[in-house]
């Protein structure tokens, strides 16, 4: 071989070999780890200078502003009220927040760690993109921004079905307040001990969709008194159900003939609507709802409430049906005292204080629930079903009642109508048998001693 071929073979391999240790370098730089374990996300989190919140994917966004101490709306949902507790969990968990552990990441990887910024351009590759959550003051001065990436276990996924079993998550975090730096932190975010309600309870949980932000607070039905239900249209016929006292079953207020009541049904209304949820706010062109072929529901409580209520087309896809309320209160303004009661200035002093006390509960509840008026609701279907009933079925049918008589089919028990499994009785011997007929080993009374007889005689 030349001596020139061998310098450019030896040229060669400095080149390949160069260049491989110039990929390697780079694969370390794009993800190695360094320190800050331990330490806060945000070191200083400037919780208290927050007014508005952005959560943005690729699919939605929502925006959260603070209108006063404690008070937060939906921007999306015309300034409906946000959950306090929602927001205010949030903000507390990702203030507290400690990193696991710090990687030094090009940007080259962000994609692999669902880090890209979102994207609504046609083509790209969503997987890979980032929940954003932008934090602003009251100026719209952005103070932090978070970028929240890929969901990882630290303990292998089952190989056969990619589920992870028994291992923690972690969570890949990009912030704004430090260049190349992707932090892993805890994927679930730490329980308050004492509180029922913890959502967020996780990174996962977060989400950009309007109608998981708002406050679920709604009308709540108390010891109802007559629910009247009537329909446009004439395709459904109304109906009123009326009781005296909160312990009597409902009755029909004016029972047609031939109506006979089915109170397996009616016993529902004794807690109708006393815990309705809704899904959503509706807003713009979808809360647009032609109410003039609704059906509606008044209720009244022995307390001295009145709810009004619109209940427009249900819609199929989303199992719920648009409804809007109205809310009034009539209620007592002075205590009752039973005729012939004496009471002392003490007990009528605490009296007093207590019927104030209740009068006010009330009071309070008609204002918060008057402040529902002006929306429409998407209520979940299995809170309205009961008030778009046709008055034929909370009647009892003609095969139900022939179930329930005998008589109304000719057929009577022993004659095929009703079988009963009866166990026949079991002889039990005395304790002390018959000297004669203890040898044979039959129990006295039986009546077969003409049989052994005969058996007896064959056998000699």
């Amino acid at each position: 071989m030349k001596k020139k071929q061998l310098i450019g073979l030896a040229v060669v391999l400095a080149l390949v070999l160069g260049g491989a240790w110039l990929v390697h370098q780079n694969q370390k730089k794009s993800f190695s780890s360094s320190g800050r374990t331990g330490d806060k996300l945000f070191p200083e989190f400037p919780i208290n200078d927050i007014a508005a919140i952005q959560v943005t994917t690729a699919e939605d966004s929502v925006q959260l502003k603070r209108i006063g101490p404690g008070d937060w709306q939906v921007e999306e949902r015309g300034g409906y009220p946000a959950d306090y507790g929602k927001v205010f969990r949030f903000l507390r968990n990702l203030w507290d927040t400690k990193i696991v552990q710090a990687h030094e990441v090009g940007e080259s990887r962000y994609g692999q760690l669902v880090l890209l910024e979102p994207s609504s351009e046609e083509g790209a590759d969503r997987s890979k993109m980032a929940t954003v959550v932008t934090f602003s003051d009251e100026e719209g001065k952005e103070l932090r921004r978070l970028r929240i990436g890929k969901i990882t276990y630290n303990e292998s996924p089952d190989s056969g079905s990619g589920m992870s079993f028994g291992g923690k998550g972690s969570r890949y975090l990009l912030t704004s307040t430090t260049e190349g730096e992707v932090f892993e932190v805890d994927e679930d975010f730490p329980r308050i001990t004492g509180e029922t309600d913890s959502w967020p309870t996780s990174f996962a949980s977060l989400t950009a969709r309007p109608g998981e932000w708002i406050l679920k607070d709604f009308i709540k039905v108390v010891k109802p008194k007559s629910v009247e239900v009537s329909f446009a249209g004439g395709e459904k016929k109304g109906w009123k159900l009326v009781r005296d006292k909160d312990t009597d079953d409902f009755r029909l207020e004016t029972p047609e003939e031939d109506e006979t009541l089915d109170t397996a049904k009616t016993g529902t209304y004794k807690t109708v609507m006393s815990n309705p949820t809704f899904k959503d706010v509706l807003t713009g062109e979808v809360a647009d709802v032609d109410f003039s072929q609704a059906a509606t529901a008044v209720i009244t409580t022995f307390e001295g409430f009145a709810y009004t209520l619109q209940i427009g087309p249900k819609n199929e896809s989303e199992s719920t049906y648009p409804v809007k309320v109205q809310v009034t209160g009539d209620f007592a303004k002075e205590r009752e005292i039973p005729e012939g009661t004496e009471e002392t200035e003490e007990v009528k002093k605490s009296m007093d204080e207590e019927f104030a006390a209740q009068q006010k509960v009330l009071e309070d509840k008609l204002a918060a629930e008057k402040k529902l008026e002006p929306h429409v609701f998407a209520l979940n279907t299995w809170s309205v079903d009961v008030l778009v009933r046709d008055r034929a079925e909370l009647m009892k049918k003609e095969e139900d009642e022939a179930a329930t008589d005998p008589g109304a089919t000719g057929i009577f028990p022993g004659e095929g109508g009703v079988i009963e499994a009866v166990t026949p009785p079991i002889a039990v011997p005395p304790l002390n048998p018959d000297p004669e007929n203890a040898s044979s080993g039959t129990p006295p009374g039986t009546g077969v001693e003409g049989d052994e007889e005969e058996s007896s005689g064959e056998d000699e």
